[in-house]
């Protein structure tokens, strides 16, 4: 692959352009899917179908962003106190 590419890293696929459009379509889809759950499932059909919405969401930012949903563990460096 370092013969095909030319040693160049391969380009980042996360972008801020992607984040926006990926937010704009979840917002746009949202509607229907929202309309459909209520008319067909009440409010346990909205919940289901916004569930759904919030779950491809997570998916997505867990992805862009790897470390996202990890717990942090605190060092004895990350003390409020000043020496």
């Amino acid at each position: 692959m370092v013969v095909a590419r030319g040693a160049r890293s391969p380009r980042a696929t996360d972008s801020w352009g992607e984040r926006f459009g990926f937010g704009i379509v979840s917002l746009v889809v949202a509607v229907p899917l929202s309309a459909i759950g209520g008319a067909f499932g009440g409010v346990s059909g909205v919940v289901a179908a916004w569930l759904g919405i919030v779950g491809v969401n997570a998916v997505q930012a867990a992805r862009t962003n790897p470390g996202l949903f990890a717990r942090r563990r605190k060092s004895p460096q990350d003390s409020e106190w000043e020496d």
